[in-house]
């Protein structure tokens, strides 16, 4: 079956990606940002996603402790993570997105390895987290040159735990991370939420950083 790009439209034409199996999707044309959605790309899964979208009654707040979750890092090596392991050493920046190698998954996670410095400098840890599967996001991280970790969360656990999970049927795409990003203090409480209201919107880096610096 082929299945469409989750944030942002068809795929480019004469290519078929299927969003859960292990080969790469299409590659952004520029690098390392890819180009914006168009108006009517934006406008189509706008449409889509308000259509479908569940209502949310349990979605992590700020306050709240963080729930924990296992999965696989996004690698060749299929290494197993668990987040409660990188807690307590200072704070985690989580971040939800619904699909490698679409423009604005691709500008998100670029974005966040242009501020690493800074997230390191105030001794947190950036993790990117999404349904795609470990080769997919290791070949995204590698295309990108990011130097956080990206989690594969295939199963949906982390997902669900955190009550992100979209079902887009008309675009045959079931069980995506809506975009959003969460800062964990070493103690496990979230000190900062944000979820997106329409997935193609990307976060307030600059909030984000203010949070870890403070």
């Amino acid at each position: 079956m082929t299945a469409l790009h989750p944030d942002f439209g068809d795929p480019p034409t004469g290519e078929t990606v299927s969003y859960y199996s292990t080969a790469i999707p299409p590659k952004c044309e520029s690098s390392p940002v890819a180009p914006a959605a168009t108006r009517g790309d934006r406008d189509m899964f706008r449409q889509t996603f308000f259509c479908r979208r569940s209502e949310r009654s349990d979605m992590v707040s700020t306050g709240d402790d963080a729930p924990t979750f296992t999965a696989t890092l996004g690698t060749s090596d299929h290494e197993d993570f668990d987040l409660a392991d990188r807690l307590g050493d200072g704070p985690v920046v989580l971040a939800f997105f619904p699909g490698a190698f679409t423009p604005p998954c691709t500008n998100e996670m670029v974005a966040f390895q242009e501020r690493l410095d800074d997230v390191r400098a105030a001794g947190a840890e950036v993790i990117g987290l999404s349904a795609d599967s470990p080769f997919t996001l290791g070949a995204f991280r590698e295309e990108h040159g990011l130097e956080f970790d990206l989690v594969s969360d295939m199963n949906g656990d982390a997902i669900r735990a955190y009550d992100l999970e979209m079902d887009i049927p008309e675009l045959g795409l079931y069980g995506n991370a809506n975009r959003a990003v969460y800062v964990i203090d070493e103690d496990g409480q979230v000190v900062y939420d944000w979820v997106a209201d329409d997935p193609t919107n990307e976060p307030d880096y600059d909030a984000v950083l203010d949070v870890v610096a403070g």
